[in-house]
């Protein structure tokens, strides 16, 4: 069977990052996409999750997909902070980029493809974040560590970059990477492999995390070069993988 992930382990916090293997779904979101919004069955979908659930369980104690807490993702600086009294509503998520948890055993999930799934924990705290270039400059990282640090005020916390698009496939047009780089620094301003400009998601998101004095472990995956993994910049209409993110 080909795996339908990647695990990560770090002390209590469990970390999957899906790939696109293993699902049931018809082109173009073949074959393990998770997203319900891009268009695919939503039977299938709900399949897929299940399936995903399965492998993940063969090795893991994990809640079934129904308590994973999902997200409506809009590329805005939405941070969903998760306590006690949260009531999960997969059929009509809450709208929000990152959350936030400090409750066992509850998965978080973020979806991409190209966009960073990033994972930002302390043994005590969690969060998942959509990292992408307008969260990204919209400064969703700094507010989803703000709110980590609110329920973990001692936590050492570190960060976890799953597979997403890497700059030498990331053309963007010059004069608004000239913009972005006026925002963000000049460290976002790459190439692509053919020489044309190209914004450095990677990049990007390692120095906001840097000057938050948090170090980033990358999966070094570049989403567009693998076809093990959907990337939107590369087949327009597509799946989506995510990153499942919990405390133990």
């Amino acid at each position: 069977m080909v795996s339908s992930f990647k695990s990560i382990t770090r002390g209590n916090i469990e970390i999957i990052f899906s790939n696109r293997h293993g699902g049931c779904s018809a082109a173009p979101y073949n074959s393990l996409n998770l997203g319900s919004h891009v268009g695919d069955d939503r039977g299938d979908v709900i399949r897929n999750r299940e399936l995903l659930y399965k492998q993940i369980s063969e090795t893991k104690t994990v809640r079934s997909p129904g308590e994973w807490v999902f997200l409506n993702q809009t590329h805005k600086n939405n941070v969903l902070s998760i306590g006690e009294n949260f009531s999960i509503d997969n059929e009509d998520p809450p709208e929000a980029d990152a959350s936030v948890t400090q409750i066992r055993n509850l998965p978080l999930v973020c979806m991409t493809a190209d966009c960073g799934p990033l994972v930002i924990f302390s043994q005590n705290a969690l969060g998942v974040v959509h990292a992408s270039w307008r969260t990204v400059t919209d400064e969703i990282i700094e507010s989803t560590l703000e709110e980590l640090k609110y329920v973990d005020p001692k936590g050492e916390f570190k960060a976890i970059l799953g597979p997403c698009i890497h700059p030498g496939n990331y053309e963007f047009d010059q004069d608004f990477l000239e913009e972005l780089s006026s925002k963000l620094g000049s460290h976002v301003k790459s190439q692509t492999e053919q020489g044309k400009p190209a914004f450095d998601l990677v990049g990007a998101i390692n120095h906001k995390l840097t000057e938050q004095g948090v170090i980033l472990e990358n999966a070094d995956i570049d989403t567009y070069s693998s076809k093990n993994y959907f990337s939107y910049r590369r087949d327009g209409v597509t799946g989506r993988q995510a990153v499942i993110a919990w405390l133990k």
